[in-house]
């Protein structure tokens, strides 16, 4: 097996790129986000379901938003698919109003929206 398109250097780890490699799942993006420096810079927003199981009340998906700076997360059980931009909406609401600052961007499954 051959090893190629490796890292030269990663920054933060003193492994050899060749050895974080062999245990890597798929090689580093080519071009980073870059690192947030402030809050509601970036958020994550993933939706999983339908659950298989049906929760009490009928729930059958996760909404969860995780600020990129702070990670914390914002967790929403929903009914249906379509009430996920209700609960958008009072994430951003909450956030903004607690904080006092913008939310800039939303990254769902590693694709972003400014």
């Amino acid at each position: 097996m051959e090893i190629t398109d490796v890292p030269v250097r990663i920054p933060g780890l003193d492994a050899c790129p060749t050895c974080i490699a062999a245990k890597m799942v798929h090689l580093l993006h080519k071009e980073g986000h870059g690192c947030v420096t402030k809050y509601l810079k970036r958020v994550h927003v993933k939706i999983a379901g339908p659950m298989h199981v049906l929760l009490t009340g009928g729930v059958l998906y996760l909404y969860v938003t995780v600020g990129d700076y702070t990670h914390m997360v914002y967790a929403q059980l929903l009914c249906l698919r379509s009430e996920v931009p209700d609960a958008f909406k009072a994430f951003r609401e909450a956030a903004e109003n607690v904080s006092g600052k913008q939310l800039s961007e939303v990254m769902t499954d590693n694709a972003h929206d400014s």
